[in-house]
């Protein structure tokens, strides 16, 4: 008599993070739903179709790539190519902040004063700037990217013309697409 243990088998872990997602060389972020060893599902606003190529990644994980397999009211899922290795559950428990690669203008006002810059990452809780002067860590600023103006940032490290600023309130994930699309 053969026993299937279902603990043993592979099941979906819960995760209701934000990824960065790329799909036809656009950059976006998404709500990572579920995860497994063979694909995950995903909520956010892109008109996605099955079939199509994706990439996407969590925390500072390296990307993982696959196809859209179903697409249904802003949610989506994804298998992931069986030729790449799959997540395994250590990754899914281990949580950094995914921060999105972007090259946007943006403006930057630090000390009352007004500074052309330009966004190179964006997270929920932070950007990373690149920016021409000097700026003192612990600097406030507000940071405007697009129409979107994110105000009380604190410049938390400072490497040369590169800065992170910690925000004053977590962004929502509807927010940071908005910024990427501008």
């Amino acid at each position: 008599m053969q026993y299937n243990d279902r603990r043993v088998s592979s099941r979906p872990s819960i995760r209701y993070q934000p990824a960065c997602i790329e799909i036809d060389g656009n950059t976006s972020v998404a709500l990572m739903r579920d995860l497994t060893e063979n694909g995950a599902g995903f909520e956010c606003d892109m008109d996605l179709m099955t079939g199509q190529p994706i990439r996407y990644r969590w925390g500072n994980k390296d990307f993982h790539y696959g196809r859209v397999v179903w697409v249904e009211n802003g949610r989506f899922g994804v298998e992931n190519r069986s030729d790449i290795p799959k997540p395994t559950h250590d990754d899914c428990y281990r949580y950094r902040s995914v921060r999105v690669p972007t090259a946007i203008g943006g403006v930057a006002y630090v000390d009352g004063k007004r500074k052309d810059c330009e966004v190179l990452n964006i997270a929920q809780r932070g950007v990373c700037i690149s920016i021409s002067g000097i700026v003192e860590r612990g600097s406030l600023a507000t940071i405007k990217i697009g129409k979107h103006c994110l105000e009380a940032a604190t410049a938390k490290w400072v490497e040369g013309e590169r800065l992170g600023f910690a925000l004053s309130r977590p962004l929502r994930l509807g927010e940071i697409s908005a910024m990427l699309a501008a």
